[in-house]
């Protein structure tokens, strides 16, 4: 009899050391999974503050360089006047094709 108690008592602390183990397992896993939650909230974060400043610094830059490529299409517009206005004047030149009969009529 006093061997069943003394393997009953023994059976006992073995649970009670397990159960004592897996509580200590329970509270690191516990620990780890509150830190592997807020590295994911800092990296999400930074995903949304990199974002924003990529958004940001696109904008930022049209800004700055409107101007100079307004300036640049203004340029390239004004060039194709010009060129427009060339080609109208020589479209509007005589046909020297009949100058020269012309002239060659009135040599003779």
């Amino acid at each position: 009899m006093e061997k069943e108690n003394n393997n009953h008592l023994n059976n006992e602390e073995k649970i009670i050391s397990l159960e004592k183990r897996m509580l200590e397992i329970l509270e690191e896993n516990n620990e780890l999974l509150k830190k592997i939650r807020s590295s994911q909230k800092l990296a999400n974060n930074l995903k949304i503050a990199y974002w924003i400043i990529v958004i940001s610094v696109a904008f930022g830059a049209y800004y700055l360089l409107q101007p100079a490529a307004n300036s640049i299409l203004n340029q390239f517009i004004g060039l194709k006047n010009v060129i427009l206005n060339i080609s109208d004047r020589l479209n509007n030149l005589p046909d020297f094709g009949k100058v020269k009969s012309v002239l060659n009529s009135i040599g003779k």
